[in-house]
């Protein structure tokens, strides 16, 4: 599982990635669709840090009694400090890569002329689940040599762009290499602020499983 720091230093590199190259890369944005927004530190609690509403939610949870409303209501003046520095350690992050990723501009652009070129063969290509994990998957040649869901000719088409295509992801690779490593100890900061904030959810665990077990109607 990608750490915090990898969620964003990713999302950061998909919205360079958009801004000078249109939608191209489909792989990666396939794979950053679900990575673009925050992600709280544990699946049992919520980011309550920048919900002005929240406190007015709790009040509504006639399920909790007024101690634990209250407890969720410190929760959120607590962790409030350490999200803050996180937003200022992505942004910096995101001003890094974006330095970085703008010299990739031209060879983003060429593979976005040639993945539109067949848009809606490559998206039918992407709509099959790997097996694998994104980064073992195999090259573009390999996937559309043993896709389940093209046809012959469209194997045809689509093999003569795949060349190029894995010849661009090398390169664009070695960028995302250099974006990790000048971001690697702001990386390690965020996983420190985040460790904070879960040590303070956890202690509302209790509190958030109620929540949680209310919500799923259970």
């Amino acid at each position: 599982m990608l750490n915090q720091k990898s969620k964003i230093l990713i999302a950061g590199m998909l919205t360079v990635a958009t801004v000078m190259g249109g939608s191209g890369i489909k792989s990666e944005a396939g794979m950053l669709k679900d990575m673009n927004s925050k992600e709280t530190v544990s699946i049992q609690t919520i980011d309550t840090s920048s919900q002005p509403d929240i406190t007015k939610r709790f009040g509504e949870m006639n399920f909790l009694s007024q101690s634990e409303k209250q407890r969720l209501i410190d929760e959120k003046n607590a962790v409030k400090p350490y999200y803050n520095k996180i937003d200022s350690l992505e942004k910096e992050i995101r001003k890094i890569s974006d330095n970085i990723m703008k010299d990739a501009k031209e060879i983003l652009k060429e593979y976005d002329s040639i993945y539109w070129a067949n848009m809606t063969l490559w998206m039918k290509l992407d709509s099959e689940v790997p097996e694998t994990p994104y980064d073992k998957l195999p090259s573009n040649t390999e996937r559309i040599k043993t896709s389940k869901v093209l046809t012959k000719s469209e194997k045809e088409i689509l093999k003569n762009d795949a060349k190029r295509l894995d010849e661009i992801d090398a390169e664009i690779q070695k960028y995302y290499d250099k974006v990790e490593k000048a971001t690697a100890t702001l990386g390690k900061q965020i996983d420190i602020e985040y460790e904070k904030i879960e040590a303070i959810n956890q202690k509302n665990s209790d509190i958030w499983q109620k929540i949680h077990k209310n919500m799923d109607g259970k």
